[in-house]
């Protein structure tokens, strides 16, 4: 049991229920309202969604795996009371941990994409696997690189599942025809939601950055806190978050539509205002415990924005 704990620990049980929840939203609330309307069933069966959704976690997990073993001596500086690895689990384990959910998730991948007709699909989890294993390897220490990464890596977890359920909707001719007029709906609102995921995830890595910078000073990283300093990079922040919060609003017709009051109050008091908190936190001051109140914060956007998709199943 204590192994299993650590396990969960390790991989990050909590982000990756986010994922769950996310993909689930998408494929139900977005595409499955759009659907039920055209009385169309799905072009991806069931279980390859399922296999979808296991590779899509499975791999996310490995990547946890593998950053923390690269991270380990960084750790010791930055958060040695948090540690799994070394403390819980062997740091030795960590690479075999790492294949085993990797390859698992890569072979679940696979039969997915055999459900969707298309084979070469498996070449995206393929190449998140790579990229997660330079990300951790080498783009983390990068000024801004790794943070890009990771928020680019966040997009993916909502555009797979309209591109798998796309190429497999391409089987059935009349469907795929009869849905045409529905995909611009359907490709604005997942990019909307890919846009949103990346410019919060963007954030949050430049603060958790902020968070470490202790530890990355001491063994080179390249970050941005480091190069510019607190002081600049409190500042960049500040204009993201801000800018972040102005395309919210920009686009809130388009997410919520232009008469649904329930759901623009919902955006504007479970996303805006959390981004209003982390704008006033961030201005205040250099504290660290700001910086980690301002990062959960932004996770519980996230949550926000991705529960948002509910509203779609009532338009």
């Amino acid at each position: 049991m204590h192994n299993f704990i650590a396990l969960l620990l390790l991989i990050r049980w909590k982000n990756l229920l986010l994922i769950l929840l996310t993909q689930c939203l998408v494929r139900y609330c977005l595409i499955g309202s759009v659907y039920n309307n055209s009385g169309i069933p799905f072009g991806l069966p069931l279980p390859g969604f399922i296999l979808l959704v296991v590779s899509s976690i499975l791999i996310a997990a490995g990547g946890y795996v593998i950053n923390d073993f690269f991270d380990v001596r960084i750790d010791t500086v930055n958060k040695p009371q948090k540690m799994v690895l070394t403390r819980m689990i062997p740091l030795k384990k960590a690479p075999s941990i790492h294949i085993y959910l990797t390859a698992s998730g890569l072979f679940a991948g696979l039969i997915a994409s055999w459900y969707a007709g298309s084979i070469k699909l498996i070449g995206i989890q393929a190449a998140i696997s790579a990229v997660l294993w330079f990300y951790s390897s080498k783009y983390k220490r990068s000024l801004l690189l790794g943070n890009i990464v990771i928020a680019l890596l966040a997009t993916v977890v909502p555009l797979i599942v309209w591109l798998y359920e796309f190429y497999a909707l391409q089987k059935y001719p009349v469907n795929f025809s009869a849905l045409i007029p529905s995909f611009h709906f359907i490709n604005r609102t997942i990019l909307i939601y890919a846009g949103f995921a990346f410019l919060i995830h963007l954030i949050r890595e430049i603060i958790k950055d902020c968070i470490d910078i202790k530890g990355d000073g001491l063994y080179q990283c390249k970050t941005l806190p480091i190069r510019l300093g607190l002081k600049k990079t409190n500042l960049v922040l500040i204009i993201i978050t801000l800018l972040t919060a102005l395309l919210i609003m920009l686009f809130l017709p388009a997410i919520a539509g232009k008469n649904n009051w329930l759901n623009i109050l919902y955006i504007g008091l479970f996303v805006e205002v959390p981004m209003l908190i982390v704008i006033l936190n961030l201005n205040k001051t250099f504290v660290f415990s700001k910086f980690s109140a301002s990062e959960n914060i932004l996770k519980f956007v996230l949550l926000s924005g991705v529960l948002n998709l509910l509203f779609l199943s009532f338009n």
